[in-house]
């Protein structure tokens, strides 16, 4: 406990005025900061639909070479949503598929405000195409992909998926 010079006791704290101080510096940091902040999380909803895009395409193209079966990736580029589905029992009827195992109906959505720019299946641009629809082979072959998205800061990047190979190529 301290005392004043003239004896008298002093407990001695944080007055209303200085609170309001310290808070309202605390208010502008944060309002100076969050554009950094919102960059940084537009950054990583971006990478974070990439790596989505990238591992369905993988994950179907993987699952044709494994299972010996056709799968197909299906677009539908105003909703930015695919989805993968493979053939069942194709012996019996070729055009039945379901949703690839794991998937559980699920498709992948783009994050709101990202677009799809460019589609390409099989060197055609889809509004040519009646189906939005790519295959993946048992022999690991493709029909070929060209994907390319554009986020809310108007960067675009592109997913190819390669016809002979099926491999996946970003480019940003």
């Amino acid at each position: 406990m301290l005392c004043s010079p003239r004896g008298e006791r002093s407990d001695r704290g944080f007055t209303l005025i200085e609170l309001v101080v310290v808070m309202s510096i605390i208010a502008i940091a944060f309002f100076a900061a969050r554009p950094a902040f919102q960059g940084a999380l537009q950054s990583a909803e971006r990478r974070s639909a990439l790596r989505g895009l990238v591992n369905l395409l993988t994950t179907a193209r993987t699952e044709a070479v494994e299972s010996g079966i056709l799968v197909r990736v299906v677009c539908d580029p105003e909703e930015g949503l695919l989805w993968a589905e493979e053939q069942v029992e194709p012996e019996i009827d070729r055009s039945h598929f379901e949703p690839l195992r794991g998937q559980a109906g699920k498709g992948l959505y783009l994050p709101e405000g990202f677009s799809v720019t460019q589609l390409e299946i099989g060197g055609m641009d889809a509004q040519q195409l009646t189906k939005t629809e790519m295959y993946c082979y048992p022999d690991g072959s493709t029909d070929g992909l060209l994907l390319a998205i554009e986020d809310t800061r108007g960067r675009e990047a592109v997913i190819e998926m390669l016809p002979a190979t099926g491999k996946v190529v970003l480019g940003e």
